[in-house]
């Protein structure tokens, strides 16, 4: 018989309990990058598997997106940039758009400003 130490046993178990964007409720979220420097932001607006939001970029124009979630990696996206209007180019990219394992709930709200231009995504793609 191996011996397994109790906490080591249990891992499987917390690492399966461990909400990922998925499985969150309907509702917008706020993000954060942890990485080293100015940390960039994510705000969206999921229901079910899909997302729509707007990654806010540190240095240049926000970005829309619309994409399916897969864990907390937001999937073959459409995205585009400014401005957002019925003609804009729209971009489609296979695979992970980006992945939010990087990212952490932000601490503080979203600014007006923010929340406008994920509004302004959300009246882009869902309509």
């Amino acid at each position: 018989m191996q011996f397994v130490p109790p906490l080591l046993s249990l891992l499987p178990i917390v690492l399966a309990q461990t909400p990922t964007l998925e499985t969150l409720p309907t509702g917008e979220y706020y993000y954060e990058s942890t990485g080293a420097g100015r940390p960039q932001h994510v705000l969206l607006r999921k229901v079910g598997r899909t997302t729509i939001g707007v990654d806010l970029q540190a240095i240049g124009d926000p970005v829309c997106f619309r994409g399916w979630l897969d864990g907390n990696m937001i999937v073959n996206a459409t995205w585009m940039l400014p401005p957002y209007q019925p003609d804009a180019r729209l971009m489609h990219e296979d695979g992970v758009l980006l992945d939010l394992s990087a990212y952490r709930p932000a601490i503080d709200s979203p600014s007006a400003a923010d929340q406008d231009a994920l509004r302004s995504c959300m009246q882009f793609f869902w309509r």
